[in-house]
């Protein structure tokens, strides 16, 4: 009986995500205007630094850019002190949320276990200290969208 209300309780879940994500990838422009992308992006042809502490998100990441046509230089990174502002002033950084469960009782009796899911993701201006966030969930879809729209800003 558990495991059926799990699955389901699963299951829906899954239902309820891919309903508003298809919602917000209708809704989101990623445009300057909109506020999601610097006005000054890349004018000077800055290395973009993907900032992330986690391997697999930063090899998706790495994916992405190739694959949505970004030509100019990026690098994904863990650290940031060898960077200077003036070379590498804008930065997109994954967000994150954190769940923690805890099971109590029963077979797994004490065992917790953290889950982290990729939440959005924003760019931020080392010079002028802005953050530039978008409002959608990061399906490849929406990913390849921004990255498109991040090549088409960095052209003008």
């Amino acid at each position: 009986m558990f495991i059926k209300k799990t699955m389901l309780a699963v299951s829906l879940t899954i239902l309820c995500s891919a309903f508003i994500e298809s919602a917000s990838a209708q809704k989101t422009e990623f445009t300057v205007e909109a506020g999601v992308i610097p006005p000054e992006f890349n004018q000077n042809n800055d290395t973009l630094l993907i900032f992330s502490l986690n391997p697999f998100y930063a090899g998706s990441m790495r994916k992405h850019f190739r694959k949505g046509g970004y030509t100019g230089e990026y690098e994904t990174v863990t650290n940031l002190k060898k960077y200077s502002v003036d070379r590498c002033r804008y930065i997109l950084y994954e967000i994150t949320s954190r769940t923690s469960i805890t099971n109590i009782g029963g077979p797994r009796d004490g065992m917790s276990r953290d889950m982290v899911r990729t939440a959005g993701f924003y760019i931020k201006d080392r010079k002028t200290g802005q953050n530039y966030v978008t409002d959608i969930l990061p399906s490849p879809k929406n990913i390849h969208k921004y990255v498109a729209a991040l090549e088409e800003a960095r052209k003008k």
